[in-house]
């Protein structure tokens, strides 16, 4: 890959250790059930507290949702895991772009069940969802994208350097 001034790989960069990080994100989409086509509107709101390990590769975490479809809001929490399966890297910058596969499984208010996975794009500090998610009770089908932001990069401690010339 290239872009003037700036040459790229894939892989192979360091990457700066992350261990916590807190996604924040809004989200649109539909409901719909097997048999039908799109029925509702789909809003939500995602927390993702997750930590990173296995050489950044792997975060494990949790989610926390807030969705209104239906005139209706429900909450949800449950387990999330990331995996890692590309990482584009600028030679001067580190990471310039990853791409996750996600899974996790999420219960709700109102006896709602959600299960599923998606993939998600981070151009740090900026992250991108797409979701396909199953409600286990109903068999509805939730599918959303959204937009956040990693609001960790506000709780990292800054590096301290001794030379204010380096």
């Amino acid at each position: 890959f290239f872009i003037p001034g700036i040459p790229l790989r894939a892989q192979g960069a360091k990457a700066e250790p992350r261990g916590f990080v807190l996604p924040f994100e809004i989200g649109q989409g539909f409901t719909s059930s097997s048999a039908s086509p799109p029925e509702l509107y789909l809003a939500s709101i995602y927390i993702k507290p997750c930590y990173s390990f296995a050489k950044n590769n792997v975060r494990v975490g949790a989610t926390g949702m807030l969705a209104y479809y239906n005139g209706v809001v429900t909450y949800f929490a449950g387990p999330q895991l990331f995996i890692k399966i590309f990482q584009l890297n600028a030679s001067s910058f580190g990471s310039l772009m990853k791409i996750y596969l996600t899974g996790d499984a999420l219960w709700g208010t109102r006896n709602k069940k959600l299960y599923g996975g998606g993939i998600g794009f981070e151009i740090e500090p900026v992250v991108l969802s797409v979701n396909a998610r199953q409600e286990y009770t109903n068999k509805q089908l939730w599918f959303d994208a959204s937009l956040g932001f990693n609001i960790d990069r506000f709780f990292r401690s800054a590096k301290k350097n001794d030379d204010p010339f380096k």
